[in-house]
């Protein structure tokens, strides 16, 4: 269903407060981890229609918003390509400056300590 790879992820939207999904196979594989575990609902299909707790149902509207964290080391970091979608609730702090940049072959001095707008 989706021909994706770790160098071409997408595309994906990512949900937020108020953002409504019709229920169908493809949405039930991208957003399952988030109901679940994060909206705290059940989604099920009995292949001819969709259920949320039990109850019948065409669409959802997400209670939350999200994040896609992608790792600075991005072919060797776990992040949401891996574990998913991260909720708002989680996101304890913000990123306010460089503390260290290098590349291959040496340490990027012009970086250090650079702030982030």
């Amino acid at each position: 269903m989706f021909n994706w790879s770790i160098d071409d992820y997408g595309p994906l939207e990512i949900p937020k407060k108020g953002m409504v999904i019709k229920l169908n196979q493809r949405n039930y594989i991208l957003y399952n981890k988030i109901l679940n575990i994060h909206e705290n609902v059940r989604v099920s299909s009995d292949k001819k229609s969709w259920y949320i707790d039990g109850k019948a149902a065409d669409y959802y509207t997400f209670k939350s918003d999200y994040f896609f964290v992608l790792g600075d080391n991005r072919n060797n970091a776990a992040d949401s390509r891996y574990y998913g979608f991260i909720p708002e609730s989680y996101v304890i702090g913000k990123a306010v400056r460089i503390l260290f940049s290098a590349n291959e072959k040496k340490i990027e001095w012009g970086r250090f300590m650079r702030s982030l707008n």
